[in-house]
């Protein structure tokens, strides 16, 4: 791959994203993007899925930062633009912000002549495989062959793929939390929390390995023996599962309890307006909604999936728990939701920790550093 020369100008970087809605990937690419714009390089955004009402569009507008997206249908058709977009543009490296863009990212940027890609590991490495197809997933392991992962777990795995089709080289670097933007409340919360239910939060997509009816089963079961005080439990995200999770509420009895909120614009202003986030996933790779309660201040009561561990520590930030541990759960939310100073204390120490480890600045370092480890003139 050639790419145009470096000399004396910022090298040109296309980042291929998925869609731009508002998912976890979609902000931190955000994140990145905020920092990167004035300094070491020169971002454009190409987007695979292009919806032009995605809530980060008029975002990537307002930076000033070329933006390309297409609504065309089909795989072939969206690969036709991409390679057309990565001709026009000529970058220097691309980068693939999601497992499923990284054979087409791969492709666009051998037939522009760019000079190195990358590709994401965003999940668990072999569910993003299996979702891509017995085909893309694969070659999407092999192509680029270097990967940048969002945790350490995820990069675990990777190292123990022993098949051809895999990736190369892996740098982790982990999720940011905008701190400014992801903050406690300003209402001290012995004020706000005068004659209110305990407020419960669940973020996330509505999918199996969220476990979103296994939470509401464990609710139901605290809820028959008077076991928490009044809460109230609202789930923000969207997804196939929805039709069967309201199922589950109706069946337990638990509608005046529970409220699916759908995609949300405002998930600070959830985060801000709860007392736990409750995060009960099977599978993750650096889950955006632990560190985004975190820095709001918000205890964490968690599976301890992924890099999970990577964010908080047990009994320190929140609670910790075996995904099959349904007596620990129901143990440390109640223990969780009938002490409000546990909860102001915990809090605080997740903020402290998100604000000294997980700031925005270090994704741009961290970013750079995986740039540079591959061998990129940034």
């Amino acid at each position: 791959m050639r790419g145009r020369s470096t000399s004396g100008v910022r090298p040109r970087v296309l980042y291929v994203a998925g869609q731009l809605g508002a998912g976890g990937a979609e902000h931190q690419l955000m994140l990145l993007l905020r920092r990167m714009r004035d300094g070491p390089i020169e971002p454009a955004v190409a987007v695979w899925e292009y919806d032009s009402t995605d809530d980060l569009v008029a975002a990537v507008r307002e930076l000033g930062i070329p933006l390309y997206g297409t609504a065309a249908r089909g795989s072939a058709r969206k690969l036709e633009y991409l390679v057309r977009t990565a001709r026009l543009i000529r970058p220097d490296y691309v980068h693939s912000t999601l497992f499923f863009t990284n054979l087409p990212s791969w492709v666009a940027a051998t037939a522009s002549g760019a000079r190195q890609s990358v590709g994401s590991v965003r999940a668990d490495y072999w569910s993003e495989r299996r979702d891509a197809g017995r085909v893309k997933g694969p070659l999407s392991s092999w192509r680029p062959p270097d990967i940048i992962a969002n945790s350490r777990a995820a990069a675990g795995i990777i190292s123990q793929d022993r098949s051809l089709l895999r990736p190369s080289r892996v740098v982790v670097v982990p999720n940011a939390v905008d701190t400014d933007a992801f903050r406690p409340s300003d209402v001290p919360e012995h004020v706000s929390s005068a004659g209110r239910a305990v407020r419960l939060l669940g973020v996330g997509r509505l999918v199996p390995t969220k476990r979103w009816a296994w939470l509401i089963e464990r609710l139901a079961e605290m809820e028959a023996k008077s076991a928490l005080p009044p809460w109230h439990l609202r789930i923000c995200g969207e997804g196939p599962e929805r039709s069967s999770i309201q199922s589950a509420i109706e069946r337990a009895k638990l509608t005046d309890r529970v409220s699916l909120l759908g995609l949300r614009s405002d998930v600070s202003v959830q985060m801000t307006n709860t007392d736990i986030l409750v995060h009960v996933s099977t599978s993750e790779g650096t889950p955006n909604a632990v560190a985004e309660a975190l820095s709001c201040g918000v205890p964490v009561l968690s599976t301890a999936v992924g890099d999970v561990g990577e964010l908080m520590t047990d009994a320190v930030e929140g609670f910790l728990l075996r995904p099959d541990d349904e007596i620990g759960f129901r143990s440390r939310l109640q223990q969780l939701a009938c002490d409000r100073n546990l909860r102001k204390a915990m809090g605080a120490r997740g903020r402290l920790r998100m604000v000294t480890e997980r700031g925005p600045d270090r994704l741009v370092d961290n970013t750079l550093g995986a740039y540079r480890h591959f061998g990129w003139e940034v």
